[in-house]
């Protein structure tokens, strides 16, 4: 290793070609950080020269140079280890001055003596970078060249004037010529421009200077490149991640050129080098693509400072025949991961999850992602990825942590790997297999919870309740447009009207989304006029049967029926399927007996109600002549009178529409989730499980078998009582529920939060259980 100092003239002054390998990165000085500073330099060498005829050079840094094999007949030349930014501004620089002389008309001597300085005379080689004192990356070799090789008005206008190119380096030509042009005309006169053009131009070749480190044949110019980026030099782990495999594949034999068109040239994009943020840190699209690919490979997480380190592992035992696969492979997952980050799916539903996955922020899922979408067509992998939505979205709105999710997308990918079913069933299996507050996946009953009772307007970013509401309109109307980003969130009811207390009004019930805002005049208008502004704009989907009084009870019913929409947008595996026993051929009334009947209980009337209605379609309307003409599980022809259905009506939490006719007349609105469970189970129906959290709670011996419930309305001097069966079921008003919230919604007679029951053993509420059941457990 050789290093001592020498001026532009001396490391530029003879036929020589510095070239810089393809692997290194694109030109990236800027004019602020560098361009400036650096003509600010020379403008003091200037002045200092003209004062002091022995004055020293000014200090620029230093380069790193190796030697180079030559073949005979080509232009001697060195491979520029570091220094490429400071080597390549400086020729961008000398060129620059030269085309502003050559438009300022200064004498030609000047221009020629920065034209040797830029170009070499060896007119003999073939080499076809013979001509250029540095030869750049492959990416900027074209406005390089042009630059150069610039010698009439007319290529110096149309450097200054393409507006089609967004290269750097003309950035920095421009810049630098039009300082150049500045400096020139602070001299008037012929005789003044001659002297200060003399006195740039020798600053130029002989006030500036390098040092300049040549490395010897036993010198590893690998490990000096990597130790320069340790010192402070600002390389990206992907800038060492590329020198390295280029320097592999050259050591092996292989033409790196040739590698770079064929893998790494689409890595080289603007897009690649743009920041993104992960967690707290922004790093770059490049960094952060190489992270979860080593992620997915290796199978253990890959910290951004272990990044090159963990790479040069990975590589360590690469034989030359699997350079080439592994870039082309590179290359393959950069493709897909590409995709990822712009929700750029092959179906329609593929974007849509990863347009959401956006919004949930949640990056750890990506190496589980591109070994699905490298190791599965998009049919097989459709399935897995709603599943994992399902489980993201249900846990983001349950505001449940993701500090855990880093080890199980490892856990589960280690699965995926090894696994030979599908990856459906495998996701499936193991993410309904976590029973810890970290992974479980919430049930129907939990998110119905969350959404019912929970102010999810000030606990949830404006993205996601977009996310939502959106999800719950295209559950109610599929055929209208998924993407939500560009709406507007809007309260039903608005706040400063305080009709309702705050925990009502930020509930998800309230909310709704619209193509813009109301607007100020809009928040002080009776609800009247806003339902009118909404429907005019918006009348399907979540805004669909707005009714024409909308107060508190209103709210909850909608929170209902959007809580309902949600969970079957966002499906559970273990959600239990409703029975229905509704037959295909319906009989008529014709021969009903007339007979005098007592009028039977109530809530025996609105579960068969729930039943005749639960086969039809949404918008279905009947008279209640006709449903009590119907059979069910509950009654049998000619058990029911109009009467009796229409006295029963009032145990429907806003799951119908009233139209005041005569007959009465009912329209299916939607099916409340939690009104389900108040349905008898049809035998031929086997019953998959009780509440979960239920089980779990007697498995601790936190509840017992038997355990009475106790619910009070003190209000209304009202205490329900219900009791907990060895099973997980819940027993209350003479009938047994799967749900603790529809034996509550069943007993109060509206919908309501059955974790507000009271265990009268403990005097703790079922809320307060699960807390303690979810509490880690340490031994002593």
């Amino acid at each position: 290793m050789d290093a001592r100092p020498h001026t532009i003239r001396e490391i530029f002054g003879s036929d020589e070609c510095l070239i810089v390998p393809i692997f290194q990165r694109p030109y990236v000085w800027k004019e602020d950080r560098n361009w400036e500073p650096l003509w600010n330099d020379v403008a003091s060498m200037v002045t200092l020269f003209a004062d002091d005829d022995d004055a020293n050079p000014h200090f620029l840094g230093a380069v790193v140079l190796d030697h180079l094999k030559a073949t005979k007949g080509s232009i001697p030349s060195r491979q520029v280890v570091d220094g490429q930014q400071r080597l390549t501004t400086l020729q961008v620089l000398l060129a620059a001055v030269r085309d502003a002389f050559t438009t300022r008309g200064v004498p030609d001597r000047y221009i020629n003596a920065l034209r040797q300085l830029t170009r070499n005379q060896d007119e003999l080689s073939t080499d076809r970078h013979a001509r250029f004192k540095v030869w750049p990356t492959l990416t900027d070799r074209g406005p390089f060249s042009t630059i150069i090789v610039a010698d009439t008005q007319h290529q110096i206008d149309e450097l200054l004037t393409d507006s089609d190119s967004d290269s750097v380096l003309l950035d920095a030509y421009r810049y630098f010529f039009r300082r150049a042009l500045q400096w020139l005309e602070e001299f008037v006169g012929s005789e003044a421009q001659d002297s200060a053009a003399n006195s740039l131009v020798n600053v130029l070749r002989d006030g500036l200077q390098l040092v300049v480190i040549n490395l010897s044949q036993h010198d590893n110019a690998q490990v000096i490149f990597e130790s320069l980026n340790d010192r402070g030099t600002p390389l990206l782990p992907s800038d060492l991640i590329k020198n390295l495999l280029f320097q592999l594949a050259e050591s092996y034999g292989h033409d790196p050129e040739t590698l770079y068109n064929l893998y790494w040239q689409p890595l080289e994009s603007k897009a690649w080098k743009s920041e993104i943020r992960q967690g707290r840190l922004n790093r770059s699209r490049l960094d952060a693509f190489f992270a979860h690919y080593l992620t997915m490979r290796l199978g253990k997480e890959i910290l951004a400072p272990a990044l090159f380190t963990q790479f040069r592992t990975f590589t360590a035992t690469l034989s030359r025949e699997r350079i080439p696969d592994l870039m082309s492979e590179i290359k393959r997952f950069s493709s897909i991961y590409e995709n990822l980050t712009e929700s750029k799916g092959e179906s329609s539903d593929e974007t849509l999850f990863l347009s959401r996955l956006s919004v949930l922020d949640t990056t750890v899922i990506t190496p589980v992602l591109l070994f699905l979408f490298d190791s599965y067509p998009s049919h097989e992998r459709s399935s897995a990825l709603q599943l994992l939505e399902s489980w993201l979205v249900r846990r983001m709105v349950s505001r449940l942590t993701s500090k855990n999710y880093n080890r199980m997308m490892l856990e589960l990918l280690h699965l995926l790997k090894r696994q030979t079913k599908p990856p459906t069933t495998t996701i499936r299996e193991y993410l309904l297999n976590q029973s810890a507050e970290s992974g479980f996946w919430p049930t129907d009953e939990a998110v119905q919870d969350v959404l019912l009772t929970q102010p999810i307007y000030r606990q949830l970013t404006r993205a996601r309740i977009r996310l939502v509401l959106g999800g719950c309109n295209r559950a109610l109307a599929p055929t209208e447009e998924s993407a939500t980003s560009d709406l507007a969130i809007e309260y039903l009811l608005a706040p400063n009207l305080r009709d309702a207390p705050d925990e009502i009004l930020d509930t998800l019930g309230n909310l709704t989304l619209l193509p813009k805002k109301l607007g100020a005049t809009a928040s002080t208008a009776s609800w009247e006029k806003r339902r009118s502004l909404i429907l005019e704009t918006t009348p399907s989907g979540v805004n669909q049967l707005l009714p024409l009084d909308f107060g508190p009870q209103q709210i909850l019913q909608r929170s209902v029926r959007l809580a309902d929409s949600f969970c079957k947008e966002w499906p559970h595996p273990l959600s239990i399927p409703v029975p229905v026993s509704v037959p295909a051929s319906r009989p008529t009334p014709t021969d009903r007996t007339r007979i005098t009947l007592p009028a039977p209980p109530q809530v025996d009337i609105a579960s068969h109600v729930n039943e005749v209605f639960g086969s039809m379609p949404i918008g279905t309307v009947l008279t209640s002549v006709q449903i009590a003409s119907l059979p069910s599980a509950f009654f049998g022809l000619g058990q029911l009178r109009a009467d009796h259905v229409e006295s029963g009506l009032r145990l429907l939490p806003g799951y119908l529409n009233i139209i005041e006719r005569n007959p009465l007349t009912i329209e299916k609105i939607y099916v409340a989730a939690l009104v389900k469970e108040s349905q008898p189970p049809d035998p031929a129906i086997k019953r998959k499980h009780y509440t979960e959290t239920i089980q779990i709670l007697l498995s601790q011996g936190l509840l017992q078998p038997d355990d009475e419930l106790v619910y009070r309305e003190p209000k209304k001097n009202l205490v329900h009582r219900a009791r907990v069966r060895h099973d997980g079921a819940i027993f209350a008003g003479g009938r047994e529920f799967s749900s603790v919230s529809a034996a509550l919604t069943h007993s109060v007679g509206r919908s309501a939060n059955g974790w507000e029951w009271t265990v009268v053993r403990t005097n703790l509420t079922l809320s307060d259980m699960r807390i303690q059941a979810q509490a880690p457990k340490f031994s002593s």
